[in-house]
This record gives C-alpha cells, structure tokens and sequence, in this order.
C-alpha cells in the first residue's frame, strides 16, 4: 500500500483509549477504531461485561461482545505511516509504543510560513543501551511478540516474515504462561529438595548403622574366636582389620553419595533462589531471555548403588568367620593328628611323603558341618524319661514335650530314686556317647534350659549342685532374653540375642565338645565348650521357667 501520496494527522491513527498509534486495530459495530488490547481490557473491566459491552466514545451498547477482528488495511496505514515518520527517530523507542514519539501536530500557519526555509538536518538520538535488547536488530521495531517454536522474541514483522509458520504469541501472554510453566517448576525443585533432605537423613541414619554393624561384626567375630584366642591372636588382628577396611570401604562409598547429594541439593537450592528471583521480575524480555537456562533442573544423583541394609557389607565376613572357627578346630585336631599317624606310618624314613600319601583334608568325612541337612546326618533320637521329671511336670505320650502345668489336678506321682525333686527338670532316657550326635528342640516360652548331664548328677538337693552347670557333672545353655552358658556353677553372657524358638545341639564325644546353635533357615553359631573329656555317656535335660512347653523334635524324616 502506498501512503506517502495521502495528507494524513497522525492523530487519526491514534486509539482514544491510550492516545498512543494504534495497535492492531480493530473496528466494533459502531465504527470506532480502537487497539485490539485497549478495547479487550476496556470491555473487561466493565461492571457488567458479561452481559453487556459499550463503545468508550459513543456509549453504543451491544449484547453480546462482539468478536474483534484486525483492521488489516488500516494495520498497514498505519505501519507505513509510522516507519516513514520514523525512519530517522529510533531515539524515541524508549517510550512504550516507539511511534508514540513520532506523533506531529498539525501544522500551525506560523509553521507553514517556514516552509520555505532551509531545514536542518535531523538530529540522530543514539538508542539508550538498556533498551537495545528491547529492539528487533532486523527491523528497529520493539520486540512485541514471543515465538514458542524459537523460544525468542521478535518484532511484528518478524512474526509476519521470518516466523510466519512459527506458533507466535503477545509476550505479556507469553510471560503469562510460562509463569505458569515456572511454578510448576518450582514445584518440582521443592518436591525434589524434600526428597534430597530424606535421603540425606537416611544417608546419614546408613552411616551410624553402618559403624554399629561393624562393631557389631567385630563382637560377633570375637565370641567366635574366643575358643581359639591363645593360638590364633594374630588372626583375629587381621580379622578386625577386614572388617574395618571393609567398612572403610562402605561408608566411603555412602559418603561419597552423600557429598554428591549435598553437592545436588546445593545446586538445587541455587537454582531455586535464582527461580523465585526470576518469579518476582516484572521485566518480561529479562524473564523470557534468562528461561532457557533457568527452565532445566539439574538431574538428580543416584543412590542406587548404596546399599540400604548395614548388616550386608559384613554379612560375608561374619558368615566365613564362624565357617572358619568350625572347619579349623576340627582340622587342627583330626588332620594334623592324621598327618602325624602318616609320617609315623612310613617309618621315620627321611624319603618325602608321596602326594597320595597325605590326608585329604578336604574329605566330607573331615569337615565340620555347616547346613542343616549336614547336621542332620548326626541325628539322634531322644525321649523323655518320666521317672525323671519333677512332679509339676507332664509329659507326652510319645515321650516328645515336656510342659511345667503347677496347677494341674495332683495325682499322686510314685517316688522314684531318679526324680528330680527340688527343681522343675527332666532328663531323656538315652545316654550319648556316639562320636558326633545331634538333636533339636523347640521352645513355645521365653524361659528354659537345655543341657548335657552325667547320670548321677545331683536330683534331690535344693543346692546348686542339683541345678544343670550349677556342678562339673553338667553344662547348660540358658534361653531367656538373652543367651548364657554354665558348667561347674560359672557362667559365660554370649552377645548373640536370641532370634529363633528352635536351637541345635552338636555333640562330639570324643573330642570333648559340646556346640550350640540357633536353627533357622542357616545355622546361626551361639557357642562352642572348651574341650574336656567326657568320662560317661551324656544324657539330655531340660528345666522350664514357665508353663510353656519344650518339645524334643523328630528329625528321623528329615534325615535324607
């Protein structure tokens, strides 16, 4: 459209709203031009704009709003009017609309009697630097527009020219919905810090569980040891010393995820500030040119590889530990001795010993078992025997439990010279003296004692000799709220805390042994006697501290 031929006022093309050039102009029924936003925002804050809008200038009313439609004709006028008036004026862009500053009034007649005088050459305003990044560098027009596709802004001729096939918005709407983009990522920075300070704190809570399983690992080591503390010192030093590196190891390794975690949360946290500062700004070009690098969060750390259970670290170590203290007592003892009858066995010749001359140390028959279906190898088959069991105790029929029941109908109980007297226990009939021999027994109460006893032991007297290791004729292990042992009336406090209502019993006779076990899934070792030698088969003995009942279990079906 050319224009330049047309006598024109500027303020024909002015909206009576803002007295600025209009803007998108758009005509309502009335015939009044107004700026396409201008009009909105008047029909808006109306009283009764849902019902009714009105003009600003003639008070037409209309029911219902009608739509505005951009006057292009009068658009283009206007575009072609404001860019000849201010081709040489870009110093007035600083104003909200730039071609505000180039209005003219009309000519007076003192002015068109000075027409015919020589003008001045027109002074050229440098553009203030604050408001360069507001000017499109293309076409000096103000950035009025946001392209969503390019995530910029851009002039109106942009948007018709460079970005025609771009989606494109005002950039007060532009600024409006990523206000909304940005509390949803506030949002998620709160959610995602809540969820580092957790994770933090159970960090933490892994550590000091960590330091307390080790030193727990190390007391579970040293009762396991302590049979063989004399001779194997120097091991259980380098025992400790594994575990230490091991968990030197593993709380490293937390608490490197703990460092890159607060390193995490740090930038959390700043990205945060920087987002809550960047919510506050009222400067849309500023916010729209700070978004791209404000609008991604920083990718959180992963803790997978820290394991959550402090106990597995040293899991391993604990289990090889009590492997090693079974295997090795046995080895030291049985395979030695074999080498030593070996060596005896070729005469004392100074010829090396041939390879299938040694022991085979590694013989099922020489090792210690570890599994249960390797004790049950060695099960035995035991029953209670009535003629020993105190008068407050009934027993089964099958000879299997034994139950303390003090408020039972009395029926007089033939005396009997093997009846426990003084003491609520009970002994089986058969005496052990087998090699190895094992058996298993069940507790439904808090409160009882399995023991190993001689057959004359004490029955009748209310001294602690009558009591199981209350005398050297007896060793006992105590199961309440905690586990003890006794032989000879002295008493050793074990660390382990009872877990299971079944406990093993391993007998081997010969070596002098007696070791006792916590039956689960896997044997948990509890404690091993020192040797000693048996002179006499060994009967089984119970003593209940309650009404709940011992059972003897039936371990024949179970042995293959």
């Amino acid at each position: 459209m050319a224009v330049s031929g047309i006598s024109v006022r500027m303020a024909h093309f002015s909206c009576p709203l803002c007295q600025e050039v209009l803007r998108t102009p758009a005509a309502i029924p009335c015939g009044h031009t107004f700026c396409i936003l201008c009009i909105q925002d008047f029909w808006d804050n109306e009283e009764m704009h849902d019902l009714f809008c009105s003009c600003p200038e003639c008070q037409y009313t209309f029911h219902p709003r009608p739509n505005l439609i951009k006057n292009i004709a009068l658009a283009e006028m206007v575009e072609a009017m404001e860019k000849s008036r201010c081709r040489n004026n870009v110093g007035a862009v600083g104003t909200h609309r730039p071609a505000a500053a180039c209005q003219e009034a009309e000519p007076s007649p003192s002015q068109t009697q000075e027409k015919a005088r020589p003008m001045k050459s027109p002074r050229t305003t440098t553009v203030p630097e604050a408001l360069k990044s507001r000017i499109c560098p293309i076409h000096d027009r103000l950035l009025e527009v946001y392209c969503c596709d390019d995530d910029q802004c851009i002039c109106f001729l942009c948007a018709l020219v460079e970005h025609k096939e771009h989606t494109t918005l005002l950039v007060n709407e532009g600024w409006r919905r990523k206000q909304e983009q940005l509390q949803d990522i506030k949002k998620q920075s709160k959610e995602r810090i809540k969820k580092s300070e957790k994770e933090q704190k159970d960090l933490t809570e892994i550590i000091n569980r960590i330091k307390e399983s080790g030193r727990a690992a190390e007391e579970h080591c040293e009762g396991v040891l302590a049979g063989l503390i004399d001779s194997l010192q120097r091991h259980y030093t380098t025992v400790r010393e594994l575990i230490r590196a091991q968990e030197t190891a593993v709380m490293a390794q937390a608490e490197s995820s703990l460092c890159n975690l607060e390193t995490y949360m740090a930038d959390l946290k700043k990205k945060d500030t920087e987002l809550a500062e960047l919510s506050q700004t009222d400067d849309d070009i500023h916010f729209l040119q700070s978004w791209p690098s404000l609008s991604t969060l920083p990718e959180p750390h992963d803790l997978s590889s820290v394991s959550t259970d402090p106990h597995l670290p040293f899991e391993a170590i604990r289990t090889a530990v009590s492997e090693f203290g079974d295997r090795l007592e046995a080895f030291c003892e049985e395979e030695i001795n074999t080498v030593s009858q070996t060596v005896a066995g070729n005469g004392g010749s100074q010829s090396p010993v041939r390879p299938e001359q040694l022991p085979v140390i590694c013989s099922a028959q020489t090792l210690e078992p570890t599994t249960r279906p390797e004790f049950l190898q060695y099960a035995c088959e035991l029953t209670l025997d009535p003629n020993t069991a105190h008068n407050d105790l009934s027993l089964s029929t099958d000879g299997r439990m034994v139950r303390w029941d003090p408020k039972k109908q009395k029926v007089p109980v033939q005396p009997h010279p093997e009846r426990f007297t003084k003491r609520h226990q009970v002994m089986c009939r058969e005496g052990l003296e087998a090699e190895r021999c094992y058996w298993e027994v069940e507790m439904v109460g808090n409160k009882a004692e399995i023991a190993l006893a001689y057959w004359g032991i004490n029955r009748k007297s209310r001294s602690k000799t009558s009591a199981f290791g209350g005398s050297d004729q007896s060793w006992s292990l105590d199961c309440s709220k905690g586990y003890s042992v006794s032989h000879n009336n002295k008493g050793i406090l074990l660390s382990a805390t009872p877990s299971q209502h079944k406990i093993g019993v391993y007998l081997k006779f010969k070596e002098g042994t007696i070791a006792f076990y916590e039956v689960s899934d896997r044997m948990k070792f509890l404690y091993r006697t020192q040797k000693c030698t048996f002179t006499e088969p060994l009967y089984p003995g119970f003593c209940l501290g309650d009404e709940s009942p011992i059972i003897l279990c039936n371990l024949r079906h179970k042995r293959f």
